[in-house]
């Protein structure tokens, strides 16, 4: 009885898909970094507070902590990505372990800095579950109407 091979994918096919995941990284990247600026920038001078120690160097408001905002919408997210994509469980489990450790340390982090008071890290946190409801809705949409995807079969071509 003759066994069916398994198929290894081409390096042109492994670059491809590495090539695209590098960019979905970099829009992600590039999302958080551009949202957590706007954010920082405009709730801060809503509030116009200080640092705790003004001293610090910073000429930034305090408010809220855009370190916590946008470490915890990028682990969040590569979290969300490894379960979505059904990760193998030997890499899930410490990979989800360093996310959790890594969303739960910045903030105090901050604090103990004293760069941020307790009220800019809650806000941070606050402000990355709101972008979070919003970008995972969306990723869900894009990845259900097939726009991302390079390969349609021929039956979804066929109208």
């Amino acid at each position: 009885m003759a066994s069916a091979s398994v198929r290894e994918p081409d390096p042109a096919t492994l670059w491809t898909l590495g090539l695209r995941a590098a960019i979905a990284f970099f829009v992600v990247g590039i999302t958080v970094a551009v949202v957590a600026t706007l954010g920082d920038s405009t709730l801060g001078e809503m509030v116009s507070r200080g640092r705790p120690l003004d001293d610090a160097g910073y000429s930034t408001p305090s408010f809220p902590s855009g370190h916590v905002f946008g470490s915890t919408v990028f682990f969040s997210f590569i979290g969300f990505l490894a379960v979505y994509y059904r990760l193998n469980k030997k890499a899930l489990i410490p990979l989800l372990a360093f996310v959790v450790a890594i969303i739960i340390l910045v903030g105090p982090a901050r604090v103990n800095a004293q760069v941020h008071f307790p009220s800019d890290v809650a806000a941070g946190y606050l402000l990355a579950a709101l972008w979070l409801l919003v970008i995972i809705p969306a990723f869900l949409f894009v990845r259900g109407t097939g726009c991302g995807s390079s390969r349609q079969s021929r039956s979804d071509l066929s109208v």
